[in-house]
Order: structure tokens, then C-alpha cells, then sequence
């Protein structure tokens, strides 16, 4: 096994974001390709039989090329380059046929943004696999559930052949050109002294490979006490109070709505791609009310308790409680 291959997911180069918000263009734009997923895992919102938690979610859309087009349109009116597009957000992108195309299209429109996304890899097959060779997309990140069929359908209630899907990734990984592929796994998706085999299977597959801690996901996040948190990747870092997410991203649901983060129950849309542009809601008086109200810790009832504020702090570049009165005094200087 490399250890040099056992690293968190994300980029380790990272700015003081207290120092740099506002932006006048986001880091991150996610266009939701697929609200549809194949899994029903467990800890996952899917797994709950009140619709009332799904969101825009329950509507299982995928999104049409028409829209993806325009929003492709829209990120070019910024005033920078966009840092990342991802292609996938609250569903398995690759339900989307045209998820290979999604990334090869970006590509051939001269956009040099990192393309991303988010994967279960159980949908993968040679075609697919060589279509994604092909685009040429810049980061695959595949999350595991576990290291055998049982462990899929006790966890996602779905059928799994484990062995084809390593047979994927196996050539997948020989098959990429500039492509980064990382594979990661939940620590409660393994089974006693299974951690030693996750890296003996996939660092030699993989450009990274990383096992992460559970936490929880979706709301009313857990503390070790009421001070302090640990992420995902097992950091320890004083429970934040201002979200960072909502200042450098937005997001493109299929339907075209936009809205400020990654939130599956806002209320709060920005609009629509199809009525304004991605430029003008992102410097829109709705949006920046909601960045001043984050500085000023009057946070809307849906923020409360989310653990997207918490979940989307991988080092202490992202921490901004500190920065928040130097945010607000730019936010209002405009």
C-alpha cells in the first residue's frame, strides 16, 4: 500500500476565506445533473418514508440538457473563472445518461473550472467508463458503502455486484487520462479490521484513498461537547457559527432553480436560469441580505441546527467567525 495515497478528498491548498469574502464570483457551482438516486442508504434523507424532509428532492428529476446549456452559458458571464463545477449534489449523477456529456461539453466551451463530482460507482459499465475517460473530468470522487454485496444491501437496500464495481474502478483508473479519481469509505460502513483490506484494494486503483468518520448528515448535528466538533475527516475545531458554504457556492437543481446553498428544504430561491442569470443572483440584494444576515448571526430558521455550516469546514482557512465584522463591513461597503 502507498500511504502517500491515503488523503482526505479535498484540496489541502486553500485561502483564508475570512480574508477574501465577499466574491464577486463563486468558487463553486454546482449543477445538479441528477436528483434521482439508486440507493436508499440508511443515513440518507431517501431512507425516510415522510416526503416531507425531501425537498426538491421527491421530484426524482433529472436535469434536461437545455438547462444544463444555459446554466453552462450563465457561468461564463462571470467575472472570474469559476474554481470548481460539480456535477452532482443530492443524487447519483451517472442516473443521468448524460452526465459524460455534461463534462465533456463544459470541456469544449473553453471553461478551464475543475469539473467534479460525486459517485456510488454501482451504475458504472465499460461504456460509461470510457465515456468519463473520454471527457476527461477533472475529479471522480467515489464513496463506498461498505467491501461486499451484504454490506450494500443491509446499508443502501440495493443489489450490488461488489466485484464488478471494483472491476470498474479497476479500469477506469487505467482508462483516465488527467483525471483524479479518489475513493473514499465511512468508517461505520466497515466491518472490524476491514480497513486494512479497503486500502490494500483501492490505493493501488486510486490517485487517493481515504477512510471517513461518521457524522451526522442532515440536521441537529452531534458534538463531542458544546464547544467543540469534529468534521468528516476527524479534524477538531471549535463549533462555527457562520456558515462559509453560502458565501463561495450556488447551486442549479434540474428544474433550473437556483438557490444560495446546498440546503435540500430552503424555501428561498433565488429564481430560475430560465428568468435571470447566474451573475445577477449571485450579486442579487436577496443574496447578499442573506450573507449580511450570517455576519450578524441572525441566521433564518432553516439554517439553524444544519450541519452544512459544520460539514463544509475541512481546515482552518474555512473557519470565518473570526472574519465576521471585517465580511460585514465589505458586504455593506458593496
Amino acid at each position: 500500500m502507498k500511504s502517500e495515497k491515503i488523503k482526505p478528498s479535498f484540496d489541502a491548498d486553500r485561502q483564508i476565506l475570512g480574508k477574501v469574502y465577499p466574491l464577486r464570483t463563486p468558487f463553486n457551482v454546482i449543477i445538479d445533473s441528477s436528483e434521482r438516486c439508486n440507493f436508499r442508504c440508511s443515513y440518507c434523507f431517501r431512507s425516510s418514508e415522510n416526503r416531507d424532509v425531501w425537498g426538491y428532492a421527491q421530484d426524482n428529476e433529472l436535469m434536461p440538457w437545455e438547462i444544463f446549456t444555459r446554466t453552462v452559458e450563465q457561468i461564463k458571464e462571470f467575472p472570474d473563472e469559476v474554481k470548481q463545477i460539480s456535477l452532482s449534489h443530492h443524487g447519483e449523477p451517472l442516473c443521468n445518461p448524460r452526465l459524460p456529456h455534461m463534462a465533456k461539453y463544459i470541456k469544449e466551451q473553453g471553461i478551464r473550472s475543475r469539473i467534479s463530482m460525486h459517485t456510488n460507482a454501482s451504475l458504472l459499465n465499460d461504456e460509461i467508463v470510457d465515456m468519463l475517460a473520454e471527457s476527461e473530468i477533472d475529479k471522480i470522487v467515489v464513496s463506498l458503502q461498505g467491501l461486499s454485496a451484504g454490506k450494500y444491501r443491509e446499508t443502501c437496500k440495493a443489489d450490488v455486484d461488489f466485484s464488478a464495481l471494483v472491476r470498474n474502478l479497476v479500469r477506469l483508473y487505467e482508462k483516465k487520462v488527467t483525471t483524479q479519481l479518489f475513493v473514499k469509505v465511512m468508517d461505520a460502513s466497515l466491518e472490524d479490521g476491514e480497513a486494512q483490506l479497503f486500502y490494500d484494494m483501492f490505493a493501488p486503483i486510486a490517485d487517493r484513498v481515504f477512510i471517513e468518520k461518521e457524522v451526522q448528515i442532515w440536521k441537529n448535528l452531534e458534538t463531542k461537547d458544546g464547544n467543540m466538533i469534529y468534521n468528516k475527516y476527524g479534524t477538531d475545531f471549535p463549533r462555527q457559527q457562520c456558515c462559509p458554504l453560502i458565501f463561495h457556492t450556488i447551486v442549479v437543481i434540474p428544474n433550473g432553480d437556483v438557490y444560495p446553498c446546498t440546503q435540500i428544504l430552503r424555501k428561498d430561491k433565488l429564481g430560475n436560469v430560465k428568468e435571470d442569470t447566474l451573475k445577477n443572483f449571485w450579486r442579487s440584494s436577496a443574496r447578499m441580505e442573506l450573507l449580511k444576515r450570517q455576519c450578524l448571526l441572525e441566521n433564518p430558521d432553516i439554517c439553524r441546527d444544519c450541519f452544512i455550516g459544520q460539514n463544509s469546514i475541512y481546515a482552518r482557512e474555512d473557519m470565518i467567525d473570526e472574519y465576521r465584522e471585517e465580511i460585514l463591513e465589505r458586504l455593506v461597503r458593496g
